[in-house]
């Protein structure tokens, strides 16, 4: 593998500028360390819908609030424009938090989300709301979202149960599960 960086600032003004430069080069994957701006995510889709795996990173607490941050950076009358480049290009989302683990150190908590027809039409719609009870049922494609994660933590002996509750996104509904009770 080859991998070619640039920093903004001194090999490229902006990160969009350093995005469409990486694309003239031809890369099969272009990394952006942080999407801040409206700019920078546009030519990041623009990439992504030529052929080019995007991996980026953005500061969100949930796959929902992640999606809600990218279409912030709109105006409310471009925003349907984004969720559709993001509802056609996204391949994944995946979430992390470190928790305290049973050794005293911390452990990845993630929420993983994966594009399919549900997730895409959520997007679409902007019906974000629905994105972790459609990832909760995708279970068997990869997805999961960060209570289901807690609880195979749980299971697995990484973490307590006190550890759980206290990082539960639905604390009741994850205290209706450890009783054995499915809502």
């Amino acid at each position: 593998a080859f991998f070619e960086q640039r920093a903004v600032g001194v090999d490229t003004p902006t990160f969009a500028d350093g995005i469409r430069n990486a694309m003239r080069q031809d890369p099969d994957v272009i990394f952006v360390g942080e999407i801040r701006d409206q700019e920078s995510i546009f030519t990041a889709m623009q990439a992504a819908e030529t052929g080019h795996l995007v991996l980026t990173t953005l500061h969100a607490d949930s796959v929902a609030q992640a999606i809600g941050r990218i279409q912030e950076f709109y105006p409310v009358n471009e925003q349907q424009n984004i969720r559709n480049l993001l509802a056609r290009n996204l391949n994944a989302i995946a979430c992390q938090r470190l928790i305290p683990n049973l050794k005293g150190n911390r452990v990845p908590c993630l929420e993983i989300m994966k594009m399919d027809q549900g997730i895409e039409e959520a997007i679409q719609d902007n019906r974000l709301t629905l994105l972790a009870d459609i990832m909760e049922i995708s279970n068997n494609q990869g997805m999961h979202t960060f209570d289901q994660y807690l609880m195979e933590l749980l299971i697995a002996e990484i973490i307590d149960e006190e550890t759980a509750k206290q990082y539960a996104v639905n604390q009741h509904k994850f205290e209706l599960e450890l009783q054995g009770i499915s809502p």
